[in-house]
């Protein structure tokens, strides 16, 4: 049996008849079809920014298709902000995130600064929603409880039991 030259898992993959869902040439993706994250990476800021896509789209209605600067921006800053919010450290992301925030800035022929001063209030939304949740499904789930009635006085001293 010949073997191609180069075996890939994917390749395997296929082979043997699995489906890998998505595209993992990236760290993840957010697919607002399936309504599910996809992630390549163990890293938290990658599934902090595809959460961020996800809290976008709740907000507005839907996604732009495809690669949207302003929209890849807000993912990028929320990631930022959450990886701070849960103490992790951003020594090693921040510069990635420059970066990533650059190449899209550039596509809008904005600066940086710009361009994240153009989404910094759909930002706060994102990172508002997602902080949020767990104050409404609290709410959501919040059980009410009747104050207790008093009960009549007895005339039938102390340790009586009621009927």
């Amino acid at each position: 049996i010949g073997l191609p030259g180069r075996i890939t898992l994917e390749w395997v993959a296929e082979f043997i008849g699995i489906r890998r869902p998505g595209n993992y040439s990236y760290y993840g993706y957010y697919s607002p079809e399936q309504k599910e994250i996809c992630l390549a990476s163990p890293e938290e800021i990658h599934f902090f920014h595809e959460l961020a896509h996800c809290a976008h789209e709740k907000l507005l209605g839907k996604l732009t298709p495809g690669q949207n600067p302003l929209q890849e921006i807000v993912a990028e800053l929320s990631a930022q902000a959450l990886c701070c919010l849960v103490g992790k450290s951003t020594k090693k992301t921040i510069g990635n995130s420059y970066k990533y925030i650059e190449r899209y800035a550039e596509k809008i022929e904005m600066s940086v600064s710009t361009a994240c001063l153009r989404v910094i209030n759909d930002t706060e939304k994102v990172l508002n929603l997602i902080l949020n949740i767990k104050d409404k499904k609290d709410e959501s789930e919040r059980i009410v409880i009747p104050a207790k009635k008093k009960a009549p006085r007895s005339d039938r001293g102390a340790g009586a039991a009621s009927p």
